[in-house]
C-alpha cells in the first residue's frame, strides 16, 4: 500500500475542515446585514372603487398626447379613488418598508381666484388578517398644480398602519379629483418604496 495515501487523506481531511469553517464564518457574518431595496409599483396594478361604470382610464399625456401620463378621471365631472396594493414579502415585509412616495401628475390651471382644482390625496392602509376592518392613515395632499407631484410618507407616525400589523395585507389609497376646467387632469404614474432588508 502507498505510504503517502494515510498523509493524503489527512491533509485532505484538514482542507475540506478548513473551508467548511470558512463558509460558517462567511454566512455567519451575512447574518444581520441591511441591503436597501427600492421598488417601483405601476399605477396599472391599482383598482377603481365600486362605482357604477369605468370612470378612470390611461390619460394622454398634457403637452404629448402620444405619450400616457397615467390613470387619471375619466370626464370632467368625475373625481375616483384609487386603491393600490403593496407587494410584501420576506425580502422586504411591509412592516420594514420606511418610505413610499406617491407619483403623478397635479392638474393645472384654476378658474378664477377661488376656483382652483383640488389637491390629489393619498393615504397608508391596512386591511386586518383576521378581523372584518382595517385602518389609514391621516392623507397627505400633492400641494402642486401644473407639474409633477410626490407625496411622501416616512417615519413612525406616517407608516403606522404597516408597522403595527405586520400580518396584514398593506395598500395605499388615492384620490384623485375631476380635472381643472381647461381639461387637465389629475393623474397617478405610480408608487416607489423603499426600505432596508435584514438578512435573518
Amino acid at each position: 500500500m502507498n505510504s503517502s495515501l494515510p498523509k493524503l487523506l489527512r491533509w485532505g481531511g484538514l482542507s475540506l475542515l478548513l473551508v467548511s469553517i470558512a463558509y460558517a464564518v462567511f454566512v455567519w457574518s451575512g447574518i444581520g446585514q441591511s441591503a436597501r431595496v427600492v421598488r417601483r409599483i405601476s399605477a396599472t396594478t391599482c383598482f377603481q372603487q365600486g362605482l357604477p361604470g369605468i370612470r378612470a382610464e390611461m390619460r394622454l399625456g398634457n403637452f404629448n398626447p402620444v405619450e400616457t401620463e397615467g390613470i387619471g378621471p375619466r370626464t370632467a365631472t368625475n373625481s375616483i379613488t384609487l386603491y393600490c396594493p403593496i407587494p410584501s414579502d420576506s425580502l422586504l415585509p411591509h412592516e420594514d418598508i420606511d418610505l413610499v412616495v406617491v407619483h403623478g401628475w397635479g392638474s393645472s390651471l384654476c378658474n378664477g381666484p377661488s376656483n382652483c382644482p383640488p389637491f390629489v390625496l393619498a393615504y397608508i392602509c391596512v386591511s386586518y388578517e383576521s378581523a372584518a376592518d382595517g385602518e389609514c392613515t391621516r392623507f397627505h395632499r400633492s400641494e402642486v398644480r401644473g407639474r409633477d407631484y410626490a407625496i411622501s410618507f416616512s417615519g413612525e407616525a406616517d407608516l403606522a398602519p404597516w408597522q403595527d400589523n405586520p400580518s396584514g395585507y398593506p395598500y395605499v389609497r388615492v384620490d384623485l379629483p375631476p380635472p381643472s376646467f381647461n381639461g387637465d387632469t389629475n393623474t397617478l404614474r405610480g408608487i416607489t418604496i423603499s426600505g432596508s432588508s435584514i438578512n435573518r
